[in-house]
């Protein structure tokens, strides 16, 4: 089985939040069916970990690529692709 992470998006919890932000984004690992469909998820999201400075180096790239993929929602208990691709990171300077 292969898994890899994914950004997984939510909608928010309570209404409150939902006018000026209705979702949440959160990476996790996600494993797949033998024809590439996401089988299962982790139900936390992930944080970088490694035994070294290198082993975190080399998971935190791994944990890159999932904003080269398209983000993922949960329907019906299953994961679904939302999106082609992950939202461009938005500019915070004036």
């Amino acid at each position: 089985m292969t898994w890899n992470y994914r950004i997984i998006r939510f909608p928010q919890p309570t209404p409150m939040s939902v006018e000026e932000c209705p979702y949440y984004y959160e990476i996790h690992e996600v494993y797949y069916y033998k024809t590439g469909k996401p089988k299962m998820w982790s139900v936390d999201p992930i944080a970088c970990h490694g035994c070294s400075v290198k082993e975190l180096k080399a998971d935190y790239k791994m944990m890159a690529e999932a904003f080269k993929q398209p983000i993922l929602e949960v329907k019906k208990d299953k994961l679904v692709e939302v999106s082609k691709h992950a939202p461009p990171s938005q500019n915070t300077k004036g």
